[in-house]
């Protein structure tokens, strides 16, 4: 039995919202310096703010695979408004368990990447926008 639960594990073995987002208006790389874990986020935000659609490429540790993966199957259809304001606690809590320090920021790389991309890309762009690089 893993220490995570089968749901994490679950996100782990088969993660949501992987790959490549062709028409994306946002595009973000960032990094866990603590253990190497890498994310690359895309995003595809209309001139309201409505995250249309949200794909990542992702390498490292279980939890930061899992964290991403929780995340980015709930991104699409959110306000950018709602997802700077998402608690930690909303992916955190998925895990069922306490993490250490250290593990706490594999499971947020994904959402501090996105409130990143989000931050460094404020005005929503319109639907014919290029991609951010």
């Amino acid at each position: 039995m893993s220490l995570y639960g089968e749901h994490v594990m679950d996100h782990f073995k088969a993660p949501r919202g992987r790959g490549t987002l062709a028409n994306a208006t946002v595009k973000l790389d960032d990094t866990n310096p603590l253990c190497g874990d890498k994310i690359t986020v895309h995003l595809r935000i209309d001139e309201d703010g409505i995250i249309l659609g949200a794909l990542h490429e992702a390498s490292g540790c279980a939890i930061s695979q899992a964290g991403s993966s929780i995340l980015f199957e709930e991104l699409a259809g959110k306000n950018i408004r709602e997802v700077l304001t998402m608690p930690n606690d909303a992916i955190l809590r998925e895990f069922g368990t306490t993490l250490s320090v250290s593990r706490v920021k594999c499971a947020l790389l994904g959402l501090a990447a996105v409130k990143k991309a989000i931050i460094l890309n404020a005005e929503p762009r319109p639907k014919d926008a290029s991609v951010n690089k």
